[in-house]
């Protein structure tokens, strides 16, 4: 059982044609009311079925899949209080054509009333077609722009409970909500992931 202001941590993994692995990961505070577990990995599979991962899925080429959900309850310096659960998904990118290397990608922003405190989105997929003369088309920013608004809004849970989008701090050791507020740019990121289970 989830209790309000425990802070939950979803871990999406997504698997590159050349064998890489990429991850976003996310958190949320839980507000209003406490949460079954089992009702908090619903929500939040949901959200990746019918919110995150159909945004995603248009921006990305049909060779890299978002395979992966775990989700964890943590304490406020990021170890893990409890595993949630994990299950298993298999959302496809549509877009036909070559992939950009692994570590190139659509970039999110998000912040909060701590000026240092963001929450950042390395977002993996971007194709080749998508990136002309070193800058994002127009239709795959509008995609990151849907991709954040999905990120940022709140999501139910059955019994009243509601998961708040935000970024844990391990200056402070605590969460902090997101303000609403979002930047994203035409210029594709780029991001080495040299550690394993470690993402953006």
């Amino acid at each position: 059982m989830a209790e309000i202001g425990d802070i939950i941590r979803a871990t999406l993994s997504y698997s590159h044609p050349n064998g890489s692995i990429a991850q976003n990961v996310f958190f949320w505070e839980l507000q209003t009311a406490a949460a079954d577990d089992d009702d908090i990995m619903d929500a939040l599979d949901d959200w990746v079925d019918l919110s995150w991962g159909p945004e995603w899925d248009d921006f990305a080429e049909l060779s890299v899949t978002l395979f992966n959900l775990e989700v964890d309850v943590v304490n406020g310096d990021g170890t893990v209080d409890r595993n949630i659960g994990e299950e298993l998904q298999s959302l496809v990118g549509i877009i036909d054509g070559e992939v950009t290397s692994p570590a190139v990608a659509g970039f999110l922003q998000a912040s909060t009333e701590r000026a240092k405190s963001l929450g950042r989105k390395y977002v993996p997929g971007l194709p080749e077609g998508g990136v002309v003369d070193g800058i994002l088309h127009s239709s795959f920013l509008g995609y990151l722009v849907l991709m954040a608004i999905e990120w940022l809004a709140p999501i139910p849970v059955t019994g009243g409970g509601s998961l708040v989008a935000g970024v844990l701090s391990r200056v402070l050791l605590a969460f902090l909500e997101f303000d609403g507020s979002i930047y994203t740019t035409d210029v594709p990121a780029y991001q080495r992931r040299r550690k394993p289970d470690v993402g953006s």
